[in-house]
């Protein structure tokens, strides 16, 4: 991870009007289509919590499950070190509102278990 002044060392090349312009070229109809993904994919991203919830039958209202995944999810995509910055998250939000450690621990692990499985169910094998 770069500091702060390499990233500035990085981005001095461009202008800040440069920058929206370019994305003023965009299409509206490609930036339309790309917010509707990207907001689909964090309510799929919900998803993994609200089954992990009711796998463990354990019930919270899906506002806050939904406020918990997408702060989770948001901080996961950009930091990175998704199991560590994503648990967390949900640790700190799920125990505000009375979830116990050993619920957490499982909706984290069916989380985690689900996606990976899902990835690897997908992944096409590469054969030589």
């Amino acid at each position: 991870m770069g500091s702060p002044k390499a990233i500035a060392n990085e981005l001095r090349e461009y202008n800040y009007h440069d920058i929206l312009n370019s994305l003023a070229a965009i299409p509206k109809s490609r930036l339309s289509l790309a917010i509707g993904l990207t907001v689909l994919g964090y309510l799929m991203m919900i998803g993994y919590d609200i089954l992990g919830f009711s796998y463990i039958n354990r019930s919270l209202t899906w506002n806050k499950i939904a406020l918990t995944n997408f702060i989770s999810s948001a901080f996961s995509n950009t930091i990175g070190f998704a199991l560590l910055t994503g648990s967390a998250i949900r640790y700190r939000f799920y125990t505000s509102w009375g979830v116990s450690k050993l619920a957490i621990a499982q909706v984290i692990a069916f989380v985690n278990f689900t996606f990976w499985l899902g990835m690897f169910a997908i992944a096409k094998p590469r054969l030589s």
